[in-house]
C-alpha cells in the first residue's frame, strides 16, 4: 500500500542542473528532463552493449550524448507511460493465455504482426515503433 506520509525529494542537485544546462547550452533543461534523459540512456540497447560489462563492476556512468531530447523523450515514455495515448493495436485470439514460449514477428495478409503465442496475435503495431521494419 502506498504510504502518503512519505515525502518526495528531488535526487538531482541544482549543481547538476547547472552542469547539464551549461554542457547542452540550454537554460530550459529541467530536473525532470535530466531524470528522463538518464533513464533513457541507461535503458538504451546501445548503452547496454557498450557498458554492460562495466556496470557489473562499477556504478553506471551516464555520458553526454548528442540528442538530449531523444533520450529524454524515451525516458519520459518509460516513466510516464500510463498517461500516454495508447496505440490502436488489436489482440486476436485467446488473451487469457499469456504464456510465451517464443514470440515472433510474422507476416499475415501483407501485414507484419506479432505472434505472441499459438493462440494470441497482436496486430496494428505502427511502423514508428521500430520493431516492424
Amino acid at each position: 500500500m502506498f504510504d502518503s506520509s512519505i515525502k518526495q525529494r528531488e535526487a538531482i542537485s541544482d549543481g547538476l542542473l547547472g552542469v547539464f544546462r551549461q554542457n547542452y547550452k540550454d537554460e530550459s533543461i529541467t530536473k525532470e528532463d535530466i531524470f528522463c534523459h538518464v533513464y533513457g540512456v541507461l535503458s538504451s540497447p546501445e548503452y547496454a552493449a557498450r557498458f554492460g560489462d562495466d556496470t557489473k563492476k562499477v556504478l553506471a556512468r551516464v555520458p553526454y550524448v548528442d540528442g538530449l531530447s531523444k533520450f529524454r523523450e524515451f525516458g519520459d515514455l518509460h516513466v510516464n507511460y500510463e498517461s500516454k495515448e495508447m496505440w490502436p493495436i488489436h489482440f486476436e485470439g485467446n488473451s487469457d493465455d499469456l504464456r510465451v514460449t517464443k514470440m515472433r514477428i510474422v507476416e499475415r495478409n501483407g501485414e507484419k504482426v506479432i505472434r505472441y503465442n499459438d493462440g494470441l496475435t497482436i496486430s496494428g503495431i505502427p511502423v514508428e515503433c521500430g520493431i516492424m521494419s
